[in-house]
């Protein structure tokens, strides 16, 4: 059912969109009746034979312009003198605990002085003017930080990332930067953007057709039809069509290949727009240059067809690619030095001085001739002008130029496409084109619905949901089953009450790292129009209230029976029951959305709503009745969710209920009192409500609640729609001071070392693998070859290039080769030297990934240094280890960012990508490899950085470093620097591998006397060879099969006589001379080096951290505040010393919101872990045991200012303090060494942090508290004999309490009848003659009645036999925790050292 054919649907769009709706329904019913059943000529369908593109796309214009009343075709696009601005921060040095401890001081002393700080800004955009016609591309080249993603965000309308813009951009003669004009043309415009952003377990099909809903909306003629074709024609066209079944997949879940992921990206843009202006940022990463190809020429096809105006941004093109644009856009340092048709550019750099060498890339060539590093190798030797070196004399001389005053011609005259103005469009065509996104709210809800329910029903997390749940019930069901009407039954229900609202207390927080990972994909789409951000948000909250819906019946059915709890009134209390815990859970998954949006980082949210759901457990009733709270802090009882659903659930549970003592219930506590005269302290259970809780009598708080709690709900979720509306899709826009780049060519440094220090960590090694496989297991029995029976070798002083298309196993023969695969199985023969590896490779290689990973909180040198530190044999000697050090700093060009942190890719600060690939491969190049492997090291670079890394690889392996490298799209230049080329096809068989010669010729001679094309002069080697093996999306007529031909060819012959071994046992390829590298130990270091070097980074890391922990310190000196205050100076009554148990167990929470952190904190660089370890820099246990003590001070000087807070404002006996500072941090270092096991062995953060608050339940549920020890049944003390909650609160209690004398108020006082009253013989003759505990008191009612008075509990120790605490010495307590935070570290050891979680 769609929005016009009836319906809740068709009515709620009628409500919305009024008389327009009607008017868009008579159009569509138009525009059907005139085009009939267009749909079934073959002509119009992709799956056809018979298709023609050019036609099928004009009609579907066609239908749009009937539609709309409006002309739509292609657009024309000016800009004129654009530029932005951006603020520029002063770096004054990184952000450490340190630096934020002084800042307060800094800016006290600022304001005392009247100064203020000056606020710079910089120019990353200026002065760029240009002009686009209807069926053009232009392609944007440019080196990093050039301005190519700021232009294309001010041609699309993006101008409020930056402090300033300036200029104008006109589509059609309409200045896109007018609000009104921004909203007309948003559909119009199609961004696609270089991240890759999306749900890993949706398959490819799912993804698309989700985009092509949101973009092709409900009332547009002929939808259904036109959103399958869309994705049909799309994925044919980049190549696709085969994956349309398979996951997306990310780094957790195998899924497609990488490229054909950044191929998904393309295809989920084009399938959710209409757009005809189209901006590409950079398409091309990850990509194979014969794949860019195919699709910047089915770009091109397209924007003929449907004169779609075209803004591309490539790095790395080739001459094959340069050729499909019509324009090209050069800018440097932000502007502009040349705009102008694509045939004209090498003429116009050659009137200057310039040509470019038949070996290099146009691309490479404009890049060139700005650069003063690389200028001199496209200067004309005899050239007599002018010589051009500055930008701005190349932007002077540009502007000067024919083709600038064309373009000054054609902003003046203004032109428009073909498409008609949309400003000047009727008012229902404004509606149309005005929408922030084209489907209706109704219709977006359900399409994100079902959407939502696919991504989060997943499998395994619904299981671990309900498993988990159902665990929790029948624990505490169990525990507490079949509670008795009696006084410890009352309690006790209480207790199971707060425990239900516990266990789902969790439930913000589980969700919040999910909620961030996704927070990526929403504001990509939200950015794309794909839908609003409330009907994003409802979705969410609809698809979580039904898996609450199910998870709290089944949760509440079994507690509820097993409990016992109140049954009376025909079942009503139980469906309040259930009532209940389905909104409190609602609640709780608010609280946690509406963090989601508010806070910058998922680590912040965690602690923010742990800690809130501290303060709420405080204030919930429980520990201490409303009536009793302080009074400037009552009103956090009245806003905590935890409260209200306390009070309901209480007065649910015992009005209506008739309570009675059992016998050892009834007080006195005396054996020389009749047990006709004892007291019973409790009767109905409202009276109960009152006494305990101070609940009123006769006031039923069970609707108040339940409206309290949806009240705060909506408000809550008010909130979260009014932020996420205003979140937007961002770039970084804020500079930070940063050292430029060296303009140091490579080819000034000087690699050459001298002849002692070549043999500083460095071996020669011949390096020869033959025949080898690699299967893996896909279900079941069944298996998938990766890799089939590949042979090669790489020599020393040789640059081999392993290439092949997306998918062809060039990263799996690299991690095969490398030993970095953990699973599958590997058949073949792999030798360094001739002789077979019984050492780990990582000891004489060096492996550079394609992800560029790295612990963030450390500066460029600081990761070298550790890498040498490590990795070099220890007997090296400091001189020897800085020289070498210092040589790859200079080497890699990294001498100007040294001191620079590395951060987070993407960050807002650290390192570009460029940059951190050259940190990537120093760390590996300065332990002097004897080989080394580098996984696509030029994806994500531009054509001058890329040129710069395979120089450098080209000095590398010439100091007789034997190199592998995968490579996806070299230019031709680049492509000259390799000796050696391996060959892969689909399937992972070899389809050629040898010498490359001269420009490729003996690579290209073996492909053309074989059947190949001929070589065209004018291509690129490297693309002519992936061509003939068929990488390319669209499939060459009569492919051979290359790896047949490969096998039966003389140059295969070749190569298995290099490997056949001669008769000392060694390939032939191998000299005789090659001795056996023999490795002493695993490590190149001692435990003793690699603790202390990782224990300085870790330390380092924390300092450099503040905003964990100052998040920490600060909640931390929160709750002691808030502790204090609400058990402010407890005096030794009654209400004291229920008071002074309460405070004991919460006491604890501080140390538990750490568990969460420490999750986060581990998980944050375990990649780098994996990487390290993997290369033999250190073992687990010297890596995981300085991760724990480097935190260790932080959590002491948490501890000790929150011990000194508490403990004093709550007025424990001072005597006791040193042991409550002792065992609270005991306390934390356990709950900081749980969140690092969890960490240690959990697959994701989301997983870590389920476990956490289900864990915690259990610990709580048993810790003595909420159960007494002396109650918990047999079967289940073993486990409070295991919990260090439970050892933490006896220690604690024993410590405070031992030896404290309480007393009693005169209304705290009981009494009970003295029995002479009605016995004459009764053997004592008043109260006080008792013998007692306490003192008794006469009170004489008449001359005939007395009562005695007496206080129930006058010692500690009577308060520690109610709770049922062992009798075991307090340093026991201690001991034990000791003993859990050892066998914490030695699980977190052990999942370090066993467990690898990733997608190798």
């Amino acid at each position: 059912m769609d929005c016009f054919t009836g319906g809740w649907c068709g009515w709620t769009a009628r409500f919305v969109v009024g008389k327009s709706f009607e008017v868009l329904r008579e159009r569509r019913e138009a525009v059907e009746h005139h085009f009939g059943a267009w749909y079934e000529e073959p002509m119009y369908e992709p799956c056809n034979p018979q298709f023609d593109s050019e036609k099928s796309h004009q009609l579907f214009y066609d239908i749009l312009t009937m539609f709309t009343g409006h002309e739509m075709g292609g657009y024309g696009v000016t800009w004129n003198d654009i530029g932005a601005v951006v603020p520029f921060a002063e770096k004054l040095g990184h952000s450490t605990v340190g630096g934020r401890l002084i800042a307060p001081f800094l800016k006290t002393g600022k304001i005392v002085a009247c100064t203020k700080d000056e606020k710079m800004s910089k120019s990353i955009l200026s002065g760029v003017s240009g002009y686009l016609e209807p069926s053009e591309m232009v392609l944007i080249q440019a080196p990093p930080g050039a301005g190519t993603t700021t232009m294309l965000n001010l041609l699309s309308g993006v101008t409020n990332q930056y402090e300033s813009v300036r200029g104008e951009v006109l589509i059609n003669g309409d200045d896109i930067w007018e609000e009104s004009n921004r909203q007309l043309y948003a559909h119009s415009m199609l961004r696609v953007r270089q991240d890759d952003a999306h749900y890993p377990v949706l398959t490819v099909r799912e993804t698309l057709e989700f985009a092509a809903k949101c973009g092709i909306p409900d009332f547009l003629p002929f939808a259904k039809v036109i959103r399958r074709n869309r994705v049909e024609l799309i994925t044919r066209l980049l190549g696709i069509n085969h994956t349309l079944d398979i996951a997306v997949g990310d780094a957790s879940l195998r899924g497609v290949s990488g490229g054909e992921r950044r191929r998904v990206s393309i295809a989920e843009m084009l399938c959710g727009s209409m757009g005809s202006l189209v901006f590409f940022d950079s398409i091309s990463k990850g990509l194979d240059a014969t794949t860019t190809l195919d699709i910047v020429k089915g770009v091109r096809q397209v924007a003929d067809a449907l004169q779609l105006t075209v803004f591309m941004a490539l790095q790395q093109p080739g001459n094959d690619v340069f050729e499909q644009f019509d324009k090209i856009c050069v800018l440097d340092s932000g502007k502009c030095i040349y705009y102008g048709p694509r045939e004209k550019v090498e003429g116009y750099f050659g009137e200057m001085g310039f040509k470019r060498p038949p070996a290099k890339s146009i691309a490479d060539f404009l890049l060139a001739v700005s650069n003063p590093s690389s200028s001199e190798s496209v200067k004309m030797k005899d050239f007599e002008g002018k010589e051009l070196t500055a930008v701005d004399e190349f932007e002077e001389a540009f502007k000067n130029s024919e083709l600038y005053a064309d373009i000054r011609k054609k902003i003046e005259e203004g032109f428009r496409g073909t498409s008609g103005r949309h400003s000047e469009a009727d008012e229902i065509s404004k509606k149309f084109f005005g929408r922030e996104c084209l489907q209706t709210r109704t219709s977006q809800l359900g399409i994100l619905l079902k959407r939502s329910m696919r991504v989060s029903w997943d499998k395994s997390a619904v299981v671990v949901e309900f498993v988990s749940k159902l665990i929790m019930a029948l624990l505490a069901g169990t525990l507490f089953y079949m509670l008795p009407l009696t006084l410890r039954g009352a309690y006790e229900r209480t207790g199971v009450v707060f425990v239900v609202l516990g266990i789902f207390l969790a439930t913000a927080t589980q969700g919040i790292k999910k909620a961030f990972a996704e927070n990526n994909i929403f504001l990509k789409q939200r950015a794309a129009h794909f839908y609003n951000a409330a009907p994003f948000q409802i979705a969410g909250i609809v698809d979580a209230l039904v898996l609450n819906l199910l998870v709290s019946l089944l949760f509440s059915s079994v507690l509820y029976a097993l409990v016992g709890f109140n049954m009376n009134d025909r079942g009503s209390h139980f469906a309040y029951f259930y009532f209940m815990v389905v909104t409190f859970r609602f609640n709780m998954d608010m609280l946690g959305r509406l963090f989601t949006v508010t806070c910058p980082n998922s680590t912040t949210a965690v602690v923010l709503v742990s800690f809130l759901n501290a303060v709420f457990q405080i204030y919930s009733g429980y520990f201490i009745a409303l009536r009793d709270d302080p009074r400037w802090l009552v009103w956090i009882g009245w806003i905590s969710p935890v409260q209200y659903a306390f009070r309901g659930l209480a007065y649910n549970e015992f009005v209506g209920l008739v309570f009675e003592c059992a016998p050892q219930e009834l007080l006195p506590w005396n054996q020389y009192v009749p047990e006709a005269d004892k007291i019973c302290t409790i009767s109905t259970g409202e009276a109960y409500l009152w006494v305990r809780f101070g609940y009123p009598i006769g006031v039923s708080w069970r609707a108040y609640s339940l409206l309290a709690l949806w009240g705060l709900s909506l408000v809550m979720f008010l909130a979260v729609i009014f932020i996420a509306r205003r979140t937007r899709y961002r770039g970084t826009t804020l500079l930070s001071q940063k050292a430029k780049p060296t303009n140091l060519g490579v080819e000034a440094i000087d690699l050459s070392l001298p002849e002692d220090e070549m043999k500083v960590g460095f071996r020669e090694a011949h390096f020869t693998w033959k025949d080898v496989s690699y299967t893996v297991p896909i279900g079941g029995n069944e298996k998938k070859e990766l890799l089939h029976d590949v042979c090669g070798y790489v020599l020393p002083g040789r640059l081999c290039a392993l290439m092949g298309s997306s998918g062809a196993g060039k990263t799996t023969l690299m991690d095969v080769l490398a030993q970095r695969k953990p699973k599958g199985t590997m058949t073949g023969e792999v030798l360094v030297n001739g002789y077979p590896l019984d050492y780990p490779i990582g000891r004489v290689s060096g492996y550079v990934e394609q992800v560029d990973i790295h612990v963030s909180k450390t500066t460029v040198r600081e990761a070298i240094e550790f890498s040498a530190r490590l990795r070099l044999p220890e007997e090296t000697s400091d001189k020897e280890r800085e020289d070498q050090i210092e040589n790859t700093i200079d080497l890699l060009e990294l001498r100007e960012i040294q001191n620079e942190l590395v951060d987070i890719p993407e960050g807002a600060i650290g390192l570009s990508s460029e940059q951190r690939k050259r940190l990537t491969i120093a760390v590996e190049l300065v332990v002097r490899p004897s080989i080394l492997f580098l996984d696509e090291p030029t994806s994500g670079l531009d054509s001058r950085a890329a040129l710069k890394m395979a120089k450098v690889l080209r000095r590398v392996s010439d100091t007789g470093v034997a190199v592998l490298c995968t490579i996806h799209q070299p230019s031709k230049e680049v492509f000259s620097f390799f000796d050696s080329v391996l060959l892969l096809q689909s399937g992972g068989r070899v389809a050629y591998f040898g010498d490359l010669g001269e420009e490729g010729s003996q690579m290209i001679t073996y492909f053309e006397k074989n059947g190949g094309d001929p070589m065209d002069p004018k291509l690129n080697p490297a693309d002519y060879m992936l061509h003939q093996i068929g990488t390319a999306t669209t499939a060459r007529g009569g492919q051979q099969d290359w790896h047949e031909i490969w096998l039966l060819s003389p140059e295969n012959k070749e190569l298995m006589g290099s490997l056949e071994r001669t008769k000392c046992g060694k390939p032939t390829i191998v000299p005789d001379k090659a001795s056996h590298i023999k490795v002493d130990n695993i490590f190149p270091t001692s435990f003793r080096v690699q603790f202390v070097a990782n224990l300085k980074r870790f330390c380092t890391v924390n300092w450099r951290n503040p905003e964990l922990h100052f998040t920490r310190f600060i909640t931390a000196v929160t709750q002691a505040v808030i502790l204090g205050l609400s058990f402010f100076q407890l005096g030794k009554t009654q209400t004291g010393q229920t008071a002074l148990a309460a405070a004991a167990y919460l006491s604890g929470n501080v140390a538990l919101i750490s568990i969460n952190s420490a999750v986060g904190n581990v998980l944050h660089d375990r990649l780098a872990f994996y990487r390290e370890c993997g290369a033999g820099a250190y073992s687990a246990l010297a890596y995981y045991i300085p991760l724990l003590v480097a935190d260790a001070p932080f959590t002491l000087v948490t501890n000790f200012v929150f011990s000194i807070m508490f403990f004093f404002m709550v007025g424990f006996q001072a005597s006791a303090f040193g042991y409550f500072f002792v065992i609270q941090f005991s306390f934390a270092l356990w709950a900081v060494a749980l969140g690092s096991m969890l960490g240690a062995i959990s697959p994701t953060e989301y997983i870590g942090l389920t476990l956490v608050p289900f864990m915690k339940s259990i610990f709580k549920l048993f810790a003595g508290f909420m159960a007494p020890a002396d109650s918990i049944p047999v079967y289940y003390i073993w486990i409070y004999w295991i919990n260090p909650i439970g050892y933490y609160l006896a220690g604690v209690m024993k410590a405070v309490v031992t030896g404290v004398e309480f007393e009693c108020t005169a209304n705290e006082l009981h009494a009970f009848p003295f029995p002479g009253n009605d016995n004459d013989t009764y053997a004592f003759p008043d109260c006080e003659s008792i013998p007692s505990h306490s003192e008794y008191q006469t009170l004489t009612i008449n001359a005939t009645y007395s009562e005695c008075q007496f206080c129930p509990i006058t010692s500690g120790d009577e308060l520690l036999k109610i709770y049922g605490v062992p009798g075991y010495g307090k340093w026991v307590s201690v001991g034990a925790l000791a003993g859990f935070t050892l066998f914490s570290w030695i699980v977190g050891y052990l999942g370090f050292k066993h467990l690898r979680y990733t997608k190798r």
